[in-house]
């Protein structure tokens, strides 16, 4: 009787504390694959939302450094343009008044001039998957400095039972002209810069 008791405890409690992470593991699913599937290695290029993204250094453990595996820092990136056209197709979707729509653009054209940047993380360590040891660095195609964007704490969620996973919008607060740069620093290392990011409109790609 006992042994069948520890048995459906067990069962209760392994059941309730995998569910939390399961459902958190999910989500993960419900963002670009191209931002999740795998390490970026530098001179890749990667086409998201009409814009080549291109890596031109990552700074990476070095037991990692030329591996598909291990951290991962990748980026996409939506013009102002692309976010009014995308609220456009969901007020359509959901019956928005015009009000609110107009609403919903402004808060993009007021907050976001630049567009907006996505960000995704993997860390084998909890603490470094916090977004607030990272800031971002916006240069233009001169290297020039246009805007620099402390992130907000976000704590993780457990991917796969070892890496911790995090996921942003930022809402760039500046104008930005094609190509620039986007620099994605981390605070807790010792790296002047850590990943470094050429983003172009494929409209412009000779």
């Amino acid at each position: 009787m006992k042994t069948k008791i520890s048995i459906i405890f067990l069962a209760f409690f392994s059941l309730n504390f995998l569910y939390p992470l399961y459902s958190r593991a999910q989500q993960i699913n419900t963002i670009n694959e191209k931002l999740t599937e795998r390490p970026w290695l530098d001179k890749e290029t990667k086409i998201l939302y009409r814009h080549a993204i291109t890596q031109i250094f990552g700074e990476r453990p070095s037991k990692y450094r030329h591996m598909m595996q291990g951290p991962i820092t990748s980026i996409a990136y939506k013009s102002l343009d692309r976010v009014l056209h995308e609220l456009d197709s969901l007020a359509g979707a959901e019956g928005w008044k015009d009000q609110k729509l107009q609403e919903e653009k402004q808060k993009y054209i007021t907050r976001a001039p630049g567009g907006i940047l996505e960000l995704f993380i993997i860390r084998y360590d909890e603490s470094k998957a916090n977004f607030k040891w990272f800031f971002i660095i916006i240069r233009n195609e001169q290297d020039e400095k246009v805007t620099e964007i402390k992130l907000d704490y976000k704590a993780p969620s457990l991917y796969g039972g070892i890496r911790w996973w995090n996921y942003t919008t930022i809402k760039i607060d500046k104008k930005v002209e094609e190509p620039f740069y986007i620099y994605v620093n981390e605070e807790l290392t010792s790296h002047l810069s850590d990943f470094k990011f050429r983003v172009e409109s494929i409209n412009d790609l000779k």
